[in-house]
């Protein structure tokens, strides 16, 4: 696959302290007619979100205290510092508690970060990111920095995942559903790294189709899962 070894630059030099070290592997070609059309339909995607993004609004600034939309530098391409937009799903001050992952349960998560969370409705505002470039719709997850940090130092060659765009959606995501922290947080991002890295060596139309295809079920997955929890037990006649 032909690959370009520029690296982007930053003129801000808020980001340019939040650089990663630069990939030791080429950076992936960004096919310019996939990546017009990613943010073609990031735009129709944004549209049609703006009735859900609406109701989230009035329920986040009406149960929490805090601004609707948060916004943090994460590294992208060749480890180019960019600002993520999500809808805010924790309480306000809770960056550095949660730097290391968000457990399931937990008290940093507002009531109804939990709904935005479990349906991936926080995740909306990153259509900007891709009209804008700095994400695609399928790439490895742009990871707090402080996260990124202390994963790369147990997992070599971790920053070879800016090789790609980050992604809205990513081949990890999709196939490594639950995440698990504290002791097993580096095994859990191991094996990340590893579905990550597969979709590095093997990128292409096709592969970003499948990921797009395997979000949707995921989606579908999350939505019936209440359902059939709460069907009661079957017994035996």
């Amino acid at each position: 696959m032909a690959a370009r070894s520029e690296t982007p630059t930053s003129n801000n030099p808020c980001l340019e302290r939040h650089r990663s070290a630069t990939t030791t592997g080429p950076l992936l070609t960004i096919n310019p007619w996939w990546d017009v059309t990613q943010r073609l339909l990031a735009v129709l995607g944004l549209l049609l979100s703006v009735p859900v993004l609406a109701i989230a609004f009035v329920l986040v600034k009406t149960t929490s205290r805090g601004p609707f939309l948060f916004r943090q530098v994460r590294r992208g391409y060749g480890g180019e510092p960019f600002c993520v937009y999500k809808v805010r799903s924790l309480h306000v001050n809770s960056e550095q508690a949660t730097a290391l992952g968000v457990a399931s349960g937990d008290a940093s998560v507002t009531r109804i970060g939990r709904v935005l969370r479990r349906f991936k409705i926080d995740e909306l505002p990153q259509m900007w990111n891709i009209i804008n470039g700095t994400m695609s719709l399928v790439g490895p997850r742009p990871t707090p920095i402080a996260l990124e940090d202390e994963l790369a130092r147990h997992i070599p060659n971790f920053s070879e995942r800016h090789r790609a765009k980050p992604g809205l959606s990513s081949f990890s995501q999709v196939t490594i559903v639950d995440n698990r922290l504290g002791s097993d947080l580096v095994k859990d991002w191991g094996e990340r790294f590893e579905a990550d890295m597969h979709y590095i060596r093997n990128k292409c139309f096709a592969y970003d189709l499948a990921v797009i295809v395997l979000t949707g079920l995921y989606l579908l997955r999350s939505m019936l899962r209440p359902v059939f929890r709460s069907r009661p037990n079957a017994t035996a006649n």
